[in-house]
């Protein structure tokens, strides 16, 4: 009888001490292209620790837990680790009894993450010189990308908990976060789990060279603008801040964009109305290969006269198979 009363209480002080807040669980795929830690007995790096992190939103009742797993380009095989927090004893227990909450997994964190060792995984050194591929499907991934100076990992994880925020429970995509300029490449449908070991290169598309295009000259302020936001001189905080102060300056709340990496690209990236801003917001103040960006065709509002459709040509500082 006594069992039962204990097992009762944990189901029930569970179930009051969650019921404020509702997880939404989502992938966030770290791709690294080399280790990161000297020693299995080192601390987990802080980079992971920072991934691993719940957010819980200000605006709503919603947390966002991240499932984390580790992707390496320079190993030949057993590429890819998913990192684990240990339960405590008591919490084991409520996850066989199906009262498992945040505040458990919130204690989990606290008691047990602390300890948590780099291991076997993140300490390996790499075993090939040409590194592998990460492939995933554009559509339903949000990607992030962070050169060698990484201790800007945490301003970039502010930005994803800010953006995870802004969407509702539903949110289903796989974040996906480039360390140490690793390739970004993206071919299709591919599924984001499928690698290509091969090394190869995409083909590209021929065509004019997109540094090579002209920006329409009312839109020549705005571009001035966007190089401030392309500039890796500055903080991602700065980068940030100037994207959204653009948006605000110029555009309609519906305005999309659409962006070609060159001119006679058949397919693409477009941002629909109303998800304008995170071309601004997400891309351009966090990806550092961008080096200039031309502005074809500007359309306006018809009262407010603000942006309310934008084409863009990319130009990048990159290599390609001609």
């Amino acid at each position: 009888m006594k069992k039962f009363k204990f097992l009762l209480s944990l189901i029930i002080i569970s179930t009051i001490s969650g019921c404020n807040k509702k997880e939404v669980n989502y992938n966030l795929v770290v791709v690294s292209n080399s280790f990161l830690s000297e020693n299995e007995e080192d601390p987990l790096p802080s980079i992971i620790r920072e991934a691993l992190s719940p957010y819980e939103c200000e605006g709503n009742s919603l947390v966002f837990v991240p499932e984390v797993s580790i992707y390496r380009t320079d190993l030949n095989e057993g590429n890819e680790y998913i990192i684990e927090v240990p339960t405590t004893p008591e919490n084991k227990l409520r996850k066989k009894l199906g009262s498992y909450s945040y505040v458990d997994l919130k204690t989990d964190y606290e008691e047990n993450l602390p300890k948590m060792k780099a291991g076997e995984f993140l300490s390996k050194k790499s075993s090939i010189e040409k590194k592998s591929v990460y492939k995933y499907n554009k559509q339903n991934s949000l990607v992030f990308s962070i050169d060698e100076n990484l201790k800007d990992f945490s301003e970039l994880k502010k930005k994803l908990d800010s953006i995870l925020c802004l969407q509702d429970e539903n949110f289903s995509k796989r974040v996906i976060v480039f360390l140490n300029n690793s390739t970004e490449i993206t071919e299709g449908p591919t599924p984001p789990s499928e690698i290509d070991t091969t090394n190869t290169t995409p083909p590209i598309i021929n065509g004019p060279d997109p540094c090579a295009q002209t920006t329409v000259t009312d839109a020549l302020d705005l571009k001035e603008d966007i190089l401030n936001i392309i500039d890796t001189g500055r903080t991602y905080k700065e980068r940030d801040q100037q994207a959204r102060e653009t948006w605000e300056t110029y555009f309609d709340p519906m305005a999309s964009v659409t962006m070609y990496l060159n001119p006679t690209e058949k397919y693409p990236d477009r941002w629909e109305s109303g998800d304008g801003a995170n071309y601004f917001i997400d891309r351009l103040a966090y990806m550092n290969s961008i080096i200039d960006v031309n502005i074809t065709r500007v359309e306006y509002h018809r009262e407010t006269k603000k942006i309310t459709g934008l084409v863009v040509i990319e130009c990048h500082n990159a290599s390609e198979v001609q």
